[in-house]
């Protein structure tokens, strides 16, 4: 969702059809979320260490959240389980769970690849869910249409993204390459892509 790369694909490709990354698309959500939640807790000094501690509980999938394993947790008293504590950190703000529960929405739509229920939303949003998540929808539906795609073909990044991580890596351990040559050696050695050369016999 990078205008001026959207851009040069256009210039350079005409008929290619855009596919936003789905790991940018939950990415943004996760960050409208996020922001939502840390101004919510510089509002509310009472539950300020609750939702700065148990920050991945609400990023977590509602539905693969534990109701069952119940427990002692820091900040509470009593035994409770994955759930308990997120529908506990809803109550402390209504904007917030509404933001909370638009983000589910969203994300539970693009992992079930359902166009329908991620179209009604973009097209729709509820008029009480922060102004974070307000911005991160109107970025989607700037780019509906890729996003969409990004549903409806299974085509993504995330090998790319992980070559480059792991060359990041290689750069990190080596401390640095004085020969650019040596470098691009390491880097298609350690991913497997080194081309085989068919020795000649001499005999």
């Amino acid at each position: 969702m990078y205008e001026p790369y959207i851009q040069l694909i256009k210039s350079c490709f005409h008929n290619a059809e855009i596919i936003t990354d789905r790991f940018h698309i939950v990415q943004h959500l996760n960050r409208a979320l996020n922001s939502t939640r840390v101004s919510v807790m510089n509002d509310t000094p009472d539950s300020k260490t609750k939702l700065k501690n148990y920050w991945k509980l609400i990023l977590k999938d509602n539905l693969k959240l534990d109701s069952n394993d119940c427990r002692h947790y820091r900040c509470y008293k009593h035994l409770m389980s994955e759930s308990m504590i997120v529908d506990d950190l809803l109550r402390v703000d209504k904007t917030f769970e509404e933001t909370y529960w638009v983000h589910q929405r969203l994300t539970q739509a693009i992992r079930n690849k359902n166009i329908t229920s991620l179209l009604e939303i973009l097209n729709d949003p509820p008029k009480n869910i922060s102004i974070q998540m307000k911005k991160a929808i109107k970025t989607l539906k700037k780019y509906e249409t890729s996003v969409s795609n990004a549903i409806k073909y299974p085509h993504s990044n995330g090998r790319l993204e992980g070559t480059n991580n792991l060359i990041k890596v290689i750069k990190r351990i080596a401390f640095g390459y004085r020969s650019f040559d040596n470098f691009r050696t390491r880097v298609l050695l350690i991913c497997n892509t080194m081309v085989r050369l068919e020795m000649k016999s001499t005999h």
